[in-house]
């Protein structure tokens, strides 16, 4: 199976360790974004298993989307969004698209020939729509064969290591390591933590893929895999697809600055507490993903700079694809 793999990065050494450490084959295509107005540095064209490397800037987001380019959100990992764009415009049909940080590596040295399988094991999973409240056996009224089915659209892998902490939590806590909730799938009708650091997830579920405008010239930063996240579980709900956490796991090897992330994070702390609650309460109507997208982005508080702009991001990423 032909996959894409999205990672952003802004520093030459931290991505040139990613390639080292990492193997992945000739099936696979690799979407370096660089955080930069320009390339700063230069890398090799294929991996060590014989992947395809392309390397992009801010040069390239604003030549291929014009007008449009401001979507696509600068000095944040949202940048990655460009990636996603140009995996799915590719001429190849990518159905599997994978998204790592440019400091998660294989969690031992011959994971790194499984870990992209891995992923392909948990999209291709199927769900029942029944459960049952016995251990071994089906107990009674439980259908012999009309069970149903769900089929998994978005997997969010673990990772070992430095947490994935909020700068609050990073105070009190430190760097700690977290075992895994392995969720298979999500409970319908519940929101999860999506973290774009170890993500994977198929065609249909790309144009909810958005990571939203954070970082530079906006007021909110390191939560727009989160609130991507609780869009996109929304929609999946909407038309009964599922989401699956846990695994396959990576190594997430370095630590960010604690009082850089509280800084990023202060401002959007209150509204993230009703985030989830102003999607939760939009009632979909569409009958394809990116009608339901469109009907979120129109559902936006529109009392507000950033959600106004935000809605508008949202209608244009929908248009481009």
């Amino acid at each position: 199976m032909k996959t894409a793999i999205i990672v952003p990065t802004i520093r030459e050494e931290s991505i040139k360790k990613f390639l080292d450490r990492w193997s992945f084959d000739e099936n696979t295509r690799l979407l370096i974004v660089e955080d930069n107005p320009k390339k700063t540095f230069k890398i090799d064209k294929f991996t060590k298993g014989g992947a395809v490397i392309e390397h992009f800037s801010w040069e390239d987001i604003d030549r291929d989307l014009g007008k449009d380019s401001w979507i696509i959100p600068r000095r944040t990992d949202c940048v990655r969004s460009y990636g996603f764009y140009k995996a799915f415009k590719d001429p190849c049909g990518y159905e599997t698209f994978i998204t790592l940080d440019d400091d998660c590596y294989p969690l031992y040295d011959e994971y790194k020939f499984g870990f992209v399988e891995d992923h392909w094991t948990m999209l291709a999973m199927k769900f029942p729509k029944w459960v049952w409240t016995t251990k071994k056996h089906k107990s009674r009224g439980v259908p012999h064969q009309n069970i149903g089915e769900r089929s998994n659209v978005i997997n969010m892998g673990f990772w070992n290591g430095v947490a994935d902490l909020d700068a609050i939590s990073q105070l009190l806590l430190g760097s700690i390591d977290l075992d895994p909730k392995k969720m298979r799938p999500v409970p319908a009708g519940v929101f999860y933590p999506m973290c774009g650091m170890n993500l994977s997830f198929k065609r249909i579920a790309l144009p909810l893929m958005y990571f939203l405008l954070m970082g530079k010239e906006w007021e909110y930063d390191r939560l727009g895999d989160i609130w991507a996240g609780i869009i996109s579980k929304k929609i999946c709900d909407h038309f009964d697809f599922t989401v699956t956490s846990g695994s396959p796991p990576v190594l997430h090897s370095r630590a960010s600055n604690v009082w850089s992330n509280l800084k990023k994070e202060y401002p959007g702390m209150e509204i993230n507490e009703n985030f989830w609650h102003i999607i939760d309460n939009i009632k979909l109507e569409g009958t394809v993903v990116t009608d339901c997208y469109l009907q979120i982005a129109e559902g936006l508080p529109q009392n507000d700079e950033y959600f106004v702009k935000l809605s508008e991001a949202m209608k244009i990423w929908i248009k481009i694809l």
